[in-house]
Order: structure tokens, then sequence, then C-alpha cells
């Protein structure tokens, strides 16, 4: 069933909102994130008439994360941590417009992720991330990537 590539006929207008807090808490920070998007100019009757039949609307995403440790770890020993929830809809945004490593990029998945970044030296750090990722709709299909880059600021 290709129902998923029936979204690329609609418009794309994208309504999207996010917020932030952080928290100064001794020399670390903890910090809240959350976005939320939606197409609202995805339209179910020109794709009926396109294809002759009704495609439910899945337009909705959203993703948020919590984080704690040091506000930057451009120095030795200098660390932070991330968790973070990921829920994108086939026809919420254009699959180039999504995290290309969460579920192998695209739309149509959900899941969790981790991040650690940890200072080497001035100006030189690791970041790990783990990500785990399944289909909203659809055939079953689970992806978990694990990374670890080596990052320097010149």
């Amino acid at each position: 069933q290709t129902v998923a590539l029936f979204g690329l006929c609609a418009q794309y207008r994208i309504a999207d909102v996010s917020a932030g807090y952080v928290l100064p808490i001794g020399r670390y920070t903890y910090s809240m994130d959350a976005e939320g998007a939606r197409n609202v100019g995805f339209n179910r009757m020109s794709i009926a008439n396109i294809f002759g039949y009704d495609v439910q609307p899945r337009v909705n995403g959203y993703v948020g994360d919590l984080a704690f440790g040091d506000p930057d770890v451009f120095q030795a020993w200098k660390w932070r941590a991330m968790i973070g929830y990921r829920y994108v809809q086939r026809d919420a945004v254009l699959d180039a417009l999504t995290d290309p490593d969460f579920h192998e990029g695209g739309t149509d998945a959900q899941g969790y992720f981790l991040r650690t970044d940890l200072g080497l030296a001035d100006n030189v750090w690791t970041r790990l991330r783990y990500l785990s990722g399944r289909e909203i709709d659809g055939p079953r299909y689970r992806v978990d990537v694990i990374q670890l880059d080596l990052n320097a600021r010149f």
C-alpha cells in the first residue's frame, strides 16, 4: 500500500510553535525544549479528486527534550546529557526537513533519543547519540542508531 506517498500531492503549509526554558542550577543548567508542527495545507478533497478515494490526514508532529549539565562543553571534562522524544506523522512536514539520522530520516516515525556531550580539551568534545525510532503507520520497521562524533571548534 502506498498511502504514505499521497501526501506529496497536497500543499505543505506548516504551522509551527516552539518553546524552551533554561534553569540555572549552580554551575549546571537544566533545559526543556518542545516543538510542535501541523501541516494546515493538507487537503483531503484534492487528494480524493486525484486518486478517487479518501486518505486519512496524518499531519501532526512534535519533539521534546530535557537536558542537564554544563551550559557548554568546550573545555575538558565539561558534560551535558539529554533525553527526548520525537513523533512525526507521514504528512506533517516534508521528509527533507527531518533529522536524517532518526529512523533513517523522513516522516512516519516515533521514538526516543539520548545524547551525551563530553569536553576533551579546549574546543574539542565528543558526542554520543542513541536514536531509537519505529514507524507510526504502515509496515513494522524499527531502527536503532548509535553515533560517536569527535568535534572541534576553531
